[in-house]
């Protein structure tokens, strides 16, 4: 019989040889106890251990262990591989995105124009004076299309002057879809330009 030792809580067992207390928790050690089903990786579905196929679904049940579907080698590859999907997915559809953008922007090009103006009354910086005070630097150049649209308005700009002329350069941008376009130089008239047309533009005024 083994007899308590009070002041320490030592034992001496029936050997007489005495021993320190034990734990409760090494004298009771707990178990944990291991789930025995197979858990389907599709439905969810728990199955038996020795099941081939999942008995809801019909999903293989090749390579799962018993318990949770996450501690399976082929749940944890299918996840990576469903991650990586869906982020090849995503990167398929912004793709896909940009480039519908990018092809329902209507065709567009850049008019490179050419103003010319004669008269005996040009000074060096290009002003016109007399019938072509309204052409200098400041004059302006609108396009529009057939409806009515405006596209790009611009100014002369400096002027390369030589003798009698001054040379303006401009540039206008502009989108296909219209029959024809109107180049309009304050209230000189309006010019028609078709689409292929506007590739070379080039206003003469004066002689």
């Amino acid at each position: 019989m083994s007899d308590f030792k009070k002041e320490d809580n030592w034992w001496q067992g029936v050997d007489g040889k005495w021993y320190p207390p034990v734990s409760p928790l090494s004298e009771h050690p707990q178990t944990v106890q291991q789930s025995t089903t197979l858990v389907c990786n599709s439905c969810q579905a728990q199955n038996s251990p020795t099941s081939t196929f999942c008995i809801n679904c019909g999903q293989s049940m090749s390579g799962l262990v018993p318990g949770n579907p996450l501690a399976s080698p082929q749940n944890a590859g299918t996840a990576k591989k469903r991650k990586v999907l869906i982020l090849i997915g995503l990167v398929v559809l912004v793709g896909a995105g940009f480039a519908f953008i990018q092809l329902s922007k209507p065709e567009s090009k850049t008019v490179n124009g050419i103003y010319t103006l004669y008269s005996d009354n040009l000074t060096s910086s290009c002003e016109g004076s007399g019938g072509y005070y309204d052409i200098g630097p400041s004059t302006e150049i609108v396009i529009t299309g057939k409806d009515g649209k405006e596209y790009d308005r611009t100014r002369f700009g400096s002027g390369a002057y030589a003798y009698n002329s001054c040379i303006y350069h401009f540039k206008l941008k502009v989108e296909k879809g219209q029959d024809y376009y109107i180049v309009s130089v304050e209230d000189r008239g309006d010019l028609e330009y078709s689409w292929e047309e506007l590739d070379d533009v080039s206003i003469t005024l004066g002689s």
